[in-house]
């Protein structure tokens, strides 16, 4: 796959992440390695994606018959046993995640609330000259920053930065994903997925309201 290399990120948290060319189900994959050939990890990453999933423990996922895929992949790329909540309910730990800090909030309130202008990893993809991006399903608009049905924005981290060029970017770069007309398909298919991308599933799709099974 064709890509450009994008520099160590200084932010303060431990990123895992899975890079891969995955096939589309377990029985297609023949004996292609879903995450490559390489037998250590390459010394930079060419691209990162983060896919995030709630509300379910390591149990009712892993090598469960109601999640095969997520449990193939698992098995066949690597995953951790010990990841840890930063704060609770969910807005704490995407902030965590891509600031390094829960900034003292403990509650799930919108952006309106919670303007933060703190660094965060967006920030620093762009400020090394790579490209980022977030595909939120669900959402009714460009970097919406309120609830609308099934989307929450307490689960999409960038609407809560205010930074810099932070807004600006979250415009440009926040976009809706959905199954008719996929922005994240197109820009595979283009050779366009940016360096850092954060695929947010809605309120069902990432298990956070509907079983592991939906």
């Amino acid at each position: 796959m064709r890509s450009r290399r994008v520099g160590r990120l200084a932010l303060g948290m431990v990123v895992t992440a899975l890079v891969a060319a995955v096939p589309i189900a377990p029985a297609e994959a023949g004996d292609r390695p879903p995450c490559g050939w390489r037998s250590a990890p390459p010394d930079h990453w060419d691209h990162v994606v983060w896919i995030w999933m709630e509300n379910k423990n390591y149990g009712q996922v892993i090598d469960q018959r109601s999640a095969p895929f997520t449990t193939w992949l698992a098995h066949q790329c690597g995953h951790t046993k010990r990841y840890s909540s930063v704060g609770g309910p969910s807005l704490p730990n995407y902030l965590g995640a891509t600031s390094g800090d829960t900034h003292g909030i403990h509650d799930d309130k919108d952006p309106a609330e919670h303007r933060l202008g703190a660094d965060n990893i967006f920030r620093q993809v762009r400020r090394s000259g790579h490209s980022s991006r977030t595909y939120a399903e669900s959402m009714p608009s460009h970097c919406a920053l309120w609830n609308a049905g099934h989307y929450a924005v307490r689960h999409n981290p960038a609407t809560y930065y205010v930074g810099e060029n932070d807004r600006s970017a979250c415009w440009k770069d926040n976009v809706p994903l959905d199954h008719s007309a996929s922005q994240l398909r197109w820009d595979v298919d283009q050779w366009q997925l940016p360096a850092f991308t954060v695929v947010i599933p809605d309120v069902c799709h990432d298990t956070h309201d509907c079983d592991v099974g939906t």
